[in-house]
């Protein structure tokens, strides 16, 4: 299923070509050749990157360039597949060259993204791709940053690679993105589990770098300090080596509120009601956080509470707005609601130095009329987007089944009543049904000052 989602991602991606093209092209003579992504470079011609057992159905006419400085990426218990780049004309009737890793190096190559926003010249270009190696080598996805482009020359070696541990949701859809200046926000760990998650940045060399605001810093020296700014760390700022927001409860208070008037300020939730919380996961607690002596004691206002079994939240989508380089990040977190497991959104945005712009649950705790309610309904955040014709940030979700109290309508939000969109209502009283939702609003709408 994944992989023919996948495709049809990957046909809605070139479907804009079809005017130009009335040929069916094939790739690939043993069936086992996948394709993952696919990207437009500036002069027109196309990248797409997959995996394949071999490379006997490239033409002998087909320059290929084997990647060099991979041995640093960890695929010990991996299937001896090629990792590729296939890099096509235009039409896609002509392989121009083909640049992989050495066979078993990798699994694949997964996703392709460069620096550049839309519309502009190509630039630097970045990958990832799934491992397979133990959790104590990091396996799971490694990312990568390579020499060329396509435009400025073709790519013959990494600059640099991270092994990324991840298993579960975060194994399968590699949650990253960068930043226009090839910084790389990234999620590394499990979902929804007893162990670990965490988002990290690193700078334009591939290492761990400190983020300002974040909450969670790591010392040179071993052992952390939870404190913000980072820059206000008794021990001097230079003493501290990287940042990180954790996605776990257990002794950790990263997003949720730390003082009392945060806690319990009343806030908009960006579509006409309020919400109490300055941060995402206070729903699920009855007091603010104290970072020097945390407690996860809940039902929060709305009667939900962490799920005892599931510590680590689900950090499932990245993207950055390449103009401001500003992140969004798409979360859930597994709760409970008197003995009802539920999963609760949320969206939250963040500047360049990591300070907390706004989130938002994207559904109503209290409504317009004053109501606090609960949404009963399982709800998940799959995909982020910045539509940047329009300066919207694209939500793509679902649910399970149907409540009062569900993602806003389509067709009656109030921050935008202009807005419809393609899913109205939730209907049916069977949990397991999967709907699809998407929304799209002005970022600068929602905020938290």
């Amino acid at each position: 299923m994944k992989k023919t989602i996948l495709i049809f991602v990957l046909l809605l991606q070139i479907i804009g070509l079809q005017a130009q093209i009335n040929s069916l092209m094939y790739a690939g003579n043993t069936g086992k050749e996948t394709f993952y992504d696919v990207m437009q470079i500036t002069d027109g011609t196309m990248l797409i990157c997959g995996y394949a057992d071999n490379l006997d159905w490239i033409p002998a006419n087909v320059p290929k360039y084997q990647l060099t400085n991979t041995g640093n990426i960890h695929n010990a218990l991996g299937t001896n597949r090629y990792g590729f780049i296939l890099h096509l004309s235009e039409d896609l009737s002509q392989i121009i060259d083909i640049v992989h890793f050495p066979q078993g190096a990798v699994e694949d190559i997964r996703f392709m993204k460069s620096t550049n926003a839309p519309y502009k010249p190509t630039g630097d270009l970045f990958i990832s791709g799934n491992t397979e190696d133990t959790k104590a080598n990091d396996g799971g996805y490694f990312l990568a940053r390579l020499d060329h482009n396509f435009i400025n020359g073709t790519p013959t070696t990494l600059l640099w690679s991270q092994n990324i541990w991840a298993t579960s949701y975060l194994k399968d859809y590699h949650p990253w993105d960068l930043t226009s200046e090839g910084e790389t926000y990234y999620v590394s760990g499990e979902a929804f589990g007893y162990n670990w998650s965490a988002i990290y940045c690193l700078n334009a060399m591939g290492n761990r770098k400190l983020v300002n605001n974040w909450r969670t810093h790591w010392k040179k020296a071993g052992g952390e300090w939870r404190g913000t700014p980072a820059m206000a760390y008794p021990g001097g700022a230079d003493s501290l080596d990287y940042s990180g927001i954790v996605l776990k409860i257990w002794g950790r208070c990263d997003l949720r509120s730390w003082t009392s008037p945060e806690f319990e300020a009343i806030l908009p939730d960006g579509n006409g009601g309020t919400k109490k919380g300055t941060w995402p996961t206070d729903i699920l607690f009855n007091s603010p956080c104290d970072p020097l002596n945390p407690t996860a004691t809940g039902p929060g206002y709305t009667g939900y509470s962490h799920t005892a079994g599931s510590p680590v939240h689900g950090g499932t989508c990245i993207v950055v707005d390449r103009r401001d380089n500003h992140l969004y990040i798409g979360m859930n977190m597994k709760s409970d609601w008197q003995g009802a497991p539920d999963f609760e959104p949320a969206v939250i945005a963040m500047d360049t130095a990591g300070t907390l712009l706004w989130w938002s649950r994207l559904y109503h705790e209290i409504t317009p009329a004053g109501d606090t309610i609960e949404s009963l309904p399982d709800q998940y955040v799959d995909a982020l987007g910045i539509d940047y014709a329009h300066n919207k940030l694209v939500v793509g979700a679902r649910c399970h089944g149907n409540n009062v109290e569900n993602y806003w309508e389509g067709n009656t939000v109030a921050s935008n009543p202009a807005a419809y969109g393609f899913q109205n209502q939730f209907t049916g009283t069977n949990g397991n049904i999967h709907e699809s939702w998407i929304y799209s609003r002005t970022q600068k709408i929602i905020f938290v000052s």
